[in-house]
């Protein structure tokens, strides 16, 4: 482990990263905040955070801002996934197509396009579909349940990731479905 200006022990790792030249910048803030770096190499945008925790400095929390255009953009003040010491959560994401802004018809056309952004954004963090422990179906109408799960199948497999599906009054851009994930990495 080295040593940052703070005297806050960093994992190798970090130190590794802070010498590759493909780190665009390097923020040192005072408020225990030990460095945020941007990789404009990966297919997805991902910053890095590093904290000490406020228990202990000697304890570090890897945090990283994932970002990608291969799945809809966060249309409010959030991110569209977020990495912490190699465990992935997603936001919720919508049936947007990430190309063209538009919105399938349908709940089945809909499923597809949102299972499949989720793929994408799990695979651009770095992790894989088949990582993905736990998913959050929000779906508009509990009618289509059985319509999303022949959808959910073809892009999961066993064993399936733990699941909650929920039925909601309404839901962003008026999209009959949005799913979430955590995985690990």
């Amino acid at each position: 482990m080295a040593r940052g200006s703070s005297g806050i022990k960093m994992p190798t790792e970090f130190e590794e990263a802070l010498n590759q030249s493909f780190f665009k910048r390097l923020f040192v803030s005072e408020r225990k905040q030990i460095a945020m770096i941007a990789d404009e190499k990966s297919p997805a945008r991902i910053s890095h955070r590093i904290f000490a925790t406020s228990r202990s400095e000697k304890e570090i929390i890897m945090q990283k801002v994932i970002s990608t255009k291969r799945a809809p953009g966060a249309i409010g003040p959030y991110s569209q996934a977020i990495e912490i010491n190699n465990m992935v959560f997603t936001s919720g994401v919508i049936p947007v197509n990430p190309a063209t802004g538009e919105i399938a018809e349908g709940v089945e056309a809909q499923a597809e396009q949102a299972f499949e952004n989720l793929c994408h954004l799990v695979e651009d963090s770095g992790s894989k579909v088949e990582n993905i422990v736990k998913t959050t179906v929000f779906i508009k109408e509990m009618n289509d349940f059985g319509k999303i799960n022949e959808i959910y199948k073809k892009y999961f497999k066993e064993p399936f990731p733990a699941r909650s599906c929920v039925e909601v009054a309404r839901l962003p851009k008026d999209v009959l479905l949005e799913v979430e994930a955590i995985a690990w990495k």
